[in-house]
């Protein structure tokens, strides 16, 4: 099988031109238009092909066309925050009326993190206002089930569309949950840290589910047609393509395969939010955090299906 792969991928590349010059784009990428309407900062082809490695030059029209608008997010630690503020750890903004959340024993979740969009870049298709909460069980698995995660059995994402009733100034349930169980949490330690945006793009990484949708090849990767160089070239244009960090929106990132691969139904979900490991902030390894939210459900302010995922090397 390794011999056939083999004589089928050299006969791949020897069909290809090798004026990749005159490659054509693709159908996706006749919505350059509408991409750049949403992407949120404007770039120059000029400025873009300057920082591709020289091989995938060719490619610029692709790689502006897959530009995807975000919110990168700075973590500074804070001795104290206001309820509503954007954040991670600490305590959440909630009202007296309502209760804490809890897991599938009934056992409360922790609060891991809020942002209020009327503090951040407004991005196309997100809220503008309202504060969106993340909890997750305290457990070595965070709250994941592999098996099923879109219920939120274990973790729960709530939206306040408004902030006018009082927050709660304690928490006891939660000081209590967080006395015991070390590594129960990827927030390590009680620190507590304020987010700061800055809104920018996204370009594919290379290893995106999405890349048939803005560069055409054939029997194998687009990459492949690079021969030797491949990996060389694609480190390259990782180093470019960078989609690492906490951010709102954009290309996510995985150390293991994107779970999306997997499911049509969540295929083209995009990113809610997501917390990648940084200091005392750690999924298991060196890992990251997301969640991922269908279009239409983010744009009615419906938050009671997020899908949840966090993987490490």
């Amino acid at each position: 099988m390794n011999i056939l792969r083999g004589l089928a991928k050299l006969l791949a590349l020897s069909q290809k031109s090798t004026n990749t010059d005159k490659k054509q784009l693709p159908k996706a990428v006749a919505n350059i238009a509408k991409r750049k309407a949403r992407s949120g900062s404007s770039i120059s082809k000029r400025d873009v092909m300057a920082k591709l490695p020289k091989e995938m030059r060719p490619f610029t029209d692709n790689v502006l066309a897959s530009k995807l608008a975000r919110n990168k997010v700075a973590l500074e630690k804070q001795e104290q925050t206001t309820a509503t503020q954007s954040k991670v750890g600490g305590f959440p903004y909630f009202p007296d009326n309502l209760d804490l959340p809890l897991d599938a024993n009934g056992k409360h979740l922790d609060f891991l993190a809020q942002i209020n969009f009327a503090e951040m870049p407004q991005l196309d298709g997100y809220p503008t206002s309202g504060v969106v909460q993340f909890f997750i069980e305290r457990s070595h698995s965070y709250g994941l089930d592999l098996g099923d995660r879109k219920p939120q059995k274990n973790y729960r994402v709530i939206y306040h569309e408004n902030t006018e009733n009082v927050s709660r100034a304690a928490f006891p349930e939660l000081e209590a949950i967080r006395q015991y169980g070390d590594h129960m949490s990827p927030l390590q330690s009680p620190n507590q840290y304020a987010m700061k945006f800055k809104q920018g793009v996204d370009f594919i990484p290379p290893s995106s589910i999405y890349m048939d949708q803005y560069f055409e090849y054939e029997t194998f990767g687009f990459w492949e047609r690079f021969g030797e160089k491949e990996r060389e070239i694609t480190r390259a244009y990782g180093k470019f393509a960078v989609n690492t960090g906490h951010k709102i929106g954009g290309y996510p990132y995985f150390t293991q395969d994107d779970p999306r691969m997997y499911d049509d139904s969540i295929k083209n979900w995009i990113v809610l939010f997501q917390l990648d490991s940084e200091g005392d902030i750690m999924w298991g390894d060196a890992g990251v955090g997301n969640f991922f939210i269908a279009p239409e459900d983010l744009k009615k302010g419906d938050f009671s299906s997020v899908f949840y995922n966090w993987d490490c090397r």
